[in-house]
């Protein structure tokens, strides 16, 4: 199966950001060239097409990309249609000719535009720049925190008040905010609303645990409107380490297990049932003075495996980096047990009653 960046509604209704009088709030402001520290990967790893369809005019198809890095949207018009497009929407999201464009005009160093008219007769590149509001997706559902939110006992932080914005992955970046280093992620589409309301449920549920970054603020506009969120940053990810313990993947088990014992609706159902982390990879768990913990709980990606496949799949990724002969046995029991039909509660525990004594 095909993994989507982003949720499949992204690639749908691409309309400007009013509807009657009312204005939509649009995406917190773009990261400059610095802050998105654009040498460290190339561009068209972190450019997402958003969507292409037909636009009866000339050209007569309109594609809308976003840069990461940049948290700046594009339009392309261009005379250029994907094969089988039309009995398979997800095609459009894995052609590379509209991100390819967008980097043929050196977008990065250049700025000043943000739509790009493709000539049909010889190619040419023709650079508008448009309103914000006309190329730019709306969040039309941004609420103000939840009562259930404000009763976790997280702050509301404004905006303004993160200082040394900096590209991290995806939607979250590095900041401060009194002077304290913290990871900011922020919902760039309507699709990711969604998923900032499910971490937050969770985290709210679990920020208890030792395994688990909490939450520290919701991030709010000038309108009172929740943004995002603000976590502590609590280490590097753990395959950048050059070695990899035992007890770190305990931890990873331990955060799983204290997830198991939240509730959460089910994605597909809406049933409550017993939660699950969603996303268990290598990115997302981080280490700090040798301790292990989860980030990003609460949302599953399309063709997931769930936790326990995710997470042998990732013990076994990791299975060189262990420094010695006792670490690699440990490890090897772990995925053993993690085989069987056994629960984390139980997976834990045995591990602690081995080799905790």
């Amino acid at each position: 199966g095909r993994d989507m960046p982003f949720p499949r509604d992204w690639t749908v209704d691409r309309r400007y950001p009013t509807k009657g009088k009312r204005k939509y709030p649009l995406p917190l402001p773009h990261l400059s060239p610095q802050e998105a520290q654009l040498l460290t990967v190339p561009a068209e790893q972190e450019i997402i097409v958003l969507g292409a369809e037909p636009e009866y005019l000339d050209p007569p198809y309109i594609a809308q990309l976003l840069d990461l890095r940049l948290r700046r949207f594009y339009t392309i018009l261009a005379d250029h249609s994907t094969d089988g497009y039309e009995s398979d929407l997800l095609l459009v999201l894995e052609d590379p000719y509209w991100a390819n464009i967008l980097v043929s005009t050196n977008h990065r160093v250049r700025g000043g535009f943000n739509r790009i008219n493709v000539n049909s007769d010889n190619g040419e590149l023709n650079l508008k720049l448009l309103p914000e509001e006309h190329v730019a997706r709306p969040l039309r559902n941004l609420e103000p925190p939840s009562v259930q939110q404000q009763q976790m006992g997280v702050p509301s932080v404004p905006f303004t008040a993160l200082r040394d914005r900096k590209y991290l992955i995806s939607t979250a970046e590095t900041c401060t905010w009194n002077g304290l280093p913290y990871v900011f992620k922020q919902p760039l589409v309507e699709g990711h609303v969604e998923h900032m309301h499910r971490e937050v449920a969770l985290n709210g549920q679990v920020r208890d645990s030792p395994y688990i970054v909490a939450l520290a603020a919701f991030i709010v506009d000038e309108d009172g409107l929740l943004r995002g969120q603000l976590y502590p940053w609590s280490g590097v990810r753990i395959d950048t380490l050059p070695s990899v313990t035992w007890q770190m993947l305990r931890d990873v088990l331990a955060g799983l297990r204290d997830i198991g014992r939240a509730t959460m609706p089910d994605h597909s159902t809406g049933n409550i049932v017993a939660a699950s982390h969603g996303d268990v990879f290598s990115r997302n768990v981080v280490v700090q003075d040798g301790r292990a913990r989860l980030i990003d709980a609460g949302n599953e990606g399309l063709n997931y495996e769930g936790d326990r496949g995710a997470a042998i799949t990732m013990f076994s990724s990791l299975a060189e980096k262990m420094p010695t002969e006792e670490d690699k046995k440990k490890l090897s029991v772990m995925l053993e047990l993690l085989k069987t039909d056994l629960g984390f509660e139980v997976i834990v525990e045995r591990l602690s009653q081995e080799y905790d004594t």
